[in-house]
C-alpha cells in the first residue's frame, strides 16, 4: 500500500522513537520517512542525513522522531506538471 506515492513501510507515527526511525530507514530502499499522525496526515519528514546530524549532536535516540523532523517539507501535488 502507498500513500502520497510513499510506501507505508516509510511511515512512522510522531511518537515513534528516533531509534525505531533508524531501524525503519535501514530496512527501506528510500532514505526518507514520513512522520504522520493517527489519521496518516503528514506532520514532517526525516532523512538519513537528519538522523546522522542529530546523533552527531548527541540527541537521545529514545526521543520522539517528531523532535528532529522537518515540519514544513517541500511537497508536490499529484497533478504537478513541471512543464507548465
Amino acid at each position: 500500500e502507498a500513500i502520497w506515492g510513499v510506501s507505508t513501510d516509510n511511515l512512522v507515527k510522531k511518537n515513534c522513537t528516533i531509534k525505531k526511525a533508524i531501524q525503519t530507514l535501514e530496512s527501506s530502499t528510500k532514505k526518507i520517512i514520513c512522520v504522520v499522525n493517527e489519521n496518516k496526515n503528514l506532520l514532517g519528514t526525516v532523512t538519513d542525513g537528519d538522523i546522522r546530524r542529530s546523533v552527531l549532536n548527541g540527541i537521545d535516540e529514545n526521543k520522539e522522531v517528531i523532535s528532529i523532523a522537518k515540519k514544513k517539507p517541500f511537497v508536490l501535488e499529484s497533478n504537478y506538471d513541471k512543464y507548465s
